[in-house]
């Protein structure tokens, strides 16, 4: 047998059949695209019930503020509520939005947190890739930052370099920041999903 006969074959048989092939790759088409969402769902939910919630929240509850970042008055509440007893610990942690240059497309740009060394994180630390014994607290001093693999990746940076990075907060002001990579941190883990 020759192979144009099987390629002839079909394609004669597609031309009569039109209107029932078009229903029938449709048809394929719908369930395979069922069967993809099906193991979406199934993998959210597994990682829904198997993941460490509170390494995944940063504690038993988070509080955040949207519109109006918390100030000093209103982190001395939380240190009250610490000395009473109420609370076991506690820590602040600020988020604005950063880039590599002062005019950074939103496609480009990233999530940078400031966070008290000594405290954070309230539970599990990250699992780090360089320095793989690393500490949070020994690691972000002297403009000292961590990231995760994916932003070296991204960005194509490595451990030990320096470069600025420029944010911008809520309320539209920037600034420049001078920074150098002393950790990374694998893109997994309670600190940083899914970034």
């Amino acid at each position: 047998m020759k192979a144009s006969m099987y390629f002839n074959y079909t394609s004669r048989s597609l031309l009569r059949g039109g209107q029932r092939t078009i229903l029938a790759v449709f048809c394929i088409a719908v369930g395979v695209m069922s069967i993809v969402a099906l193991q979406l769902v199934g993998f959210m939910l597994q990682n829904s019930l198997t993941a460490n919630v509170r390494a995944t929240n940063g504690g038993d509850i988070s509080v955040t503020a949207q519109s109006v970042p918390l100030g000093a008055s209103d982190l001395s509440f939380f240190k009250q509520l610490k000395s009473n007893g109420a609370i076991s610990n506690y820590t602040a942690v600020s988020e604005v939005s950063g880039g590599l240059s002062a005019v950074t497309p939103s496609f480009q740009s990233f999530s940078v947190e400031a966070v008290d060394p000594t405290r954070y994180p309230l539970v599990s630390p990250p699992t780090f890739v360089t320095p793989s014994n690393g500490k949070i607290s020994d690691l972000l001093t002297r403009n000292q930052v961590i990231v995760t693999q994916s932003f070296l990746d991204r960005y194509a940076k490595k451990s030990g370099e320096s470069f600025d990075v420029y944010i911008k907060t809520s309320s539209g002001s920037g600034r420049t920041l001078p920074v150098t990579i002393a950790g990374v941190i694998a893109n997994t883990g309670g600190l940083f999903p899914g970034r």
